[in-house]
C-alpha cells in the first residue's frame, strides 16, 4: 500500500493512488483501506507500524476527492490518538 519516496519518506503506492482516485466516493473502498491499515496481528508496539501511516494520510487529506479528505482527516485523527493511548501502554509495560 505505501512506498518510499526519494527523501524516505513514505507515500502511497502509485497503485493506490490510481485506486483511491477512481474509488475514492465509495465507502466499501474507504472502509476496507482502513481495515487495513490496522493489523489483525503483531509482535511488539503497534506504535511504529501506525505511525508510518500518519503522513500518507496528512497527504490526503486535501484530496482532491472530499469524501477521501474527509475519510483521511477523520482516520489520521483517530490514529494519533490511538498512537498516544499505546505510548502510554507501553511505558507501562516497560
Amino acid at each position: 500500500m505505501l512506498m518510499k519516496k526519494d527523501d524516505g519518506q513514505l507515500t502511497w503506492h502509485d497503485a493506490m493512488q490510481r485506486l483511491a482516485e477512481r474509488f475514492g466516493r465509495e465507502p466499501m473502498f474507504r472502509d476496507a483501506l482502513e481495515s487495513r491499515i490496522r493489523p489483525s496481528s503483531w509482535w511488539g508496539s503497534i506504535v511504529p507500524y501506525l505511525k508510518k501511516y500518519l503522513p500518507p494520510l496528512e497527504e490526503w487529506s486535501s484530496n482532491a476527492v472530499p469524501q477521501l479528505a474527509a475519510w483521511a482527516r477523520s482516520v489520521h485523527s483517530r490514529l494519533e490518538r490511538e498512537i498516544a493511548t499505546e505510548q502510554v501502554r507501553d511505558e507501562e509495560e516497560n
